[in-house]
């Protein structure tokens, strides 16, 4: 983190998962306030989303309620062929372009881009 300029915060969602972000914010926090001033949140980044689940809408909606400018509009779902990619030792979007998750993905990287300003 300190030779970082900018932090992404991947936040899985599931019911534990707020509770490590905000033990994670207060890291980042420390960090900033002792050793390296210049760090900033890119942004959180839901993953492992599932639609189909009362947990992934909870988490959504408590993400968006407390952090609704850091959150990237980008979600990366749960998907198959991520831990398939994985196994083959391949980033996903090699290992299946067409995948929900490949495209999120892809998604995600013009979402930074954006907010880099690059």
């Amino acid at each position: 983190m300190v030779a970082s300029d900018y932090i992404i915060i991947p936040v899985q969602s599931e019911s534990f998962a707020l509770e490590g972000m905000a033990q994670l914010l207060k890291v980042i926090s420390l960090v900033k306030s002792r050793l390296s001033n210049k760090l900033k949140v890119l942004g959180i980044l839901l993953t492992m989303y599932n639609s189909n689940t009362r947990s992934s809408k909870e988490v959504l909606k408590e993400v968006k309620s407390y952090y609704k400018k850091e959150i990237f509009k980008t979600i990366i779902p749960r998907n198959v062929a991520i831990t398939d990619s994985t196994m083959a030792g391949l980033p996903v979007v090699n290992y299946k372009k067409g995948a929900s998750a490949s495209k999120s993905y892809i998604e995600l990287s013009k979402e930074i881009i954006r907010r880099l300003k690059v």
